[in-house]
């Protein structure tokens, strides 16, 4: 009620009580959003500082024509240059980090530049209208108006041919591509990855992006199961990087290093070369992460060695090292490590019909999935580890327990891997009849 006399004391016109709305409205919005600063992603801050750029342009243009009414003792113009300052910076830090499209980030010049030209015409004149005013400071002088405006259609000009050059740029591309993927948007992430490689092309430049764009592409194909092309590109990857990256000078500060150790053991896992070559592999990738202080890189390495020789049948040595993995996951908490070696070890035991020793080891990759990642509930690896649990199941004569676990594993499968509904029913089907035929043949066997 206070704050409707006052109001009705300054009386007030309609646009004065608009602009007045506007700053209540996006100071109290952007007030919210910067108390989230520090438990939010940085897009939201950003989004934070374009609503307050946004506030300090009403707050400045209102306060500029009414500063001897309402306001007094504040650089009103100054806050509205600030305020413009502020939106160019944010689309600047939107487009290179966040892949803001070429085309937001035209729409959103072509309409800054009016909005803001209209508002400081409209504060210019509207002053001496508001007031009566017959004073005439340089604030009215229409040179500093004019003046103003020019910079400021050459600073949207600027901008807008720094967007063009960011619609060509392989690492926007790269990163609407990892923001697709994590989306979920499978057909999205591999079409920006693409039209990242066409981009280099266009430029021809070797880079260290062009060198991520591959091992992502990799990564992608990967998991839609398409490994002839996933080891295309994870060759590509490592082709490119071995070219670019100084091995005497291996450093946290570049994240290349450790996409290579990655593509190392990827390339070894999918069956890159001979044994010894893939053992090779692995141990480059574990010499790079000890150079990093990766410790988690080197517990995937210590799996992946274990993985290839499991996958040779050289069960001893697959034992030593699992093992070896488990031991160093165990020691530095590394639960995301031991997941995936607890899985895997399942799995060879599995191979190796050592069923009862496998279900130990399948059980704890799921419990810790469930305790220590509740946000990755949908991933991949947690629906194979489901998969497996139930295949050790299956084989120990276990159906009734199986064939739930079949079913939420394969659904988690298959909906992390972008495929349709129907995939997902056909292996269920399929391992159902199988679990049937292992229910009658044990029966058989019974009454034999």
């Amino acid at each position: 009620m206070f704050l409707i006399e006052y109001l009705k004391h300054l009386k007030l016109k309609i646009p004065e009580l608009l602009w007045i709305s506007g700053i209540l409205y996006f100071g109290i919005y952007s007030f919210f959003l910067l108390l989230s600063f520090l438990f939010t992603a940085s897009a939201i801050k950003l989004d934070g500082i374009a609503y307050l750029s946004l506030l300090l342009l009403i707050t400045g243009v209102f306060g500029f024509c009414n500063r001897k009414r309402i306001f007094t003792g504040l650089f009103w113009r100054e806050i509205f240059i600030v305020s413009v300052l502020f939106k160019f910076l944010y689309l600047y830090v939107k487009c290179t980090q966040f892949g803001l499209l070429y085309i937001d980030a035209v729409y959103d010049c072509v309409l800054s530049f009016p909005l803001y030209s209209i508002l400081f015409l409209y504060a210019f004149k509207s002053r001496s209208l508001w007031e009566n005013s017959t004073q005439v400071d340089t604030a009215d002088n229409p040179k500093y108006a004019t003046l103003f405006l020019i910079l400021l259609f050459l600073a949207t000009l600027i901008f807008n041919s720094s967007a063009m050059q960011l619609k060509f740029s392989p690492q926007v591309y790269n990163s609407m591509g990892v923001q697709a993927g994590n989306s979920g948007k499978l057909l999205e992430e591999r079409r920006y990855y693409l039209k990242g490689l066409k981009a280099a092309k266009k430029s021809d430049k070797e880079t260290l992006t062009v060198g991520k764009i591959y091992y992502n592409l990799g990564l992608h194909y990967n998991l839609r199961k398409n490994t002839a092309k996933s080891l295309f590109y994870l060759r590509k990857a490592k082709e490119l990087y071995e070219k670019l990256l100084d091995f005497n000078n291996v450093s946290n500060s570049n994240m290349h290093y450790s996409i290579l150790a990655n593509t190392y053991l990827m390339l070894a896992s999918k069956g890159e070369g001979n044994l010894t070559e893939k053992i090779h592999l692995s141990e480059k990738a574990i010499k790079i992460y000890k150079g990093l202080g990766n410790k988690g890189g080197i517990c995937r390495g210590y799996s992946d060695i274990a993985g290839v020789y499991s996958a040779n049948s050289i069960y001893d040595l697959a034992d030593l090292y699992y093992k070896k993995a488990i031991a160093y996951g165990g020691e530095y908490n590394l639960n995301w490590e031991l997941t995936s070696a607890y899985r895997m070890y399942a799995y060879s035991l599995y191979k190796q019909k050592r069923y009862k020793e496998a279900l130990p080891f399948a059980k704890q990759a799921i419990e810790i999935y469930e305790k220590k990642f509740p946000n990755k509930q949908n991933d991949y690896y947690l629906g194979n580890s489901y998969v497996v649990l139930a295949n050790i199941l299956k084989e120990m004569g276990e159906c009734d327990e199986a064939i739930p676990l079949y079913r939420k594993g394969y659904g988690i499968e298959i909906k992390a891997s972008g495929y349709s509904k129907p995939l997902n029913d056909l292996l269920l089907a399929s391992t159902t009849h199988s679990c049937k035929n292992k229910e009658d043949d044990k029966g058989h066997k019974d009454e034999d």
